[in-house]
């Protein structure tokens, strides 16, 4: 039978019952920049109280050359195993670069993507 869990499970490749033991803080504000807000997700062990100090923290840093990518399109099974495994996993977004299609640029300029992490 098909449940939630392992619907979810499916979708970003972390086995079901590795979920059951963390908890996923999502979409924290952490700074705002020229009116934007930059949000980040935190990961924890579940049986870790709300309050206790964080422990091992694990910065990752979404992949994408600093061009694209979003903090939610890679490493569910590291994110969710690192937790799991008793450390405190902070994913932010920063702001990207970009080109419009006549090959100006448009959006954050080095190093505004290293400001924001």
């Amino acid at each position: 039978k098909m449940t939630a869990g392992r619907l979810v499970s499916m979708l970003v490749g972390v086995p079901v019952e590795d979920l059951m033991y963390v908890r996923l803080e999502a979409d924290v504000v952490y700074a705002e920049v020229e009116g934007a807000k930059l949000f980040l997700d935190q990961w924890t062990p579940k049986d870790r109280p709300p309050g206790a100090p964080l422990g091992r923290v694990f910065l990752y840093l979404h992949g994408g050359g600093w061009i694209q990518g979003d903090k939610r399109s890679h490493s569910f099974p590291l994110l969710v195993g690192m937790a799991r495994a008793g450390w405190t996993v902070i994913s932010p977004n920063y702001r990207v670069s970009s080109t419009d299609f006549k090959g100006r640029s448009a959006g954050a300029t080095f190093p505004d993507h290293l400001h924001d992490c």
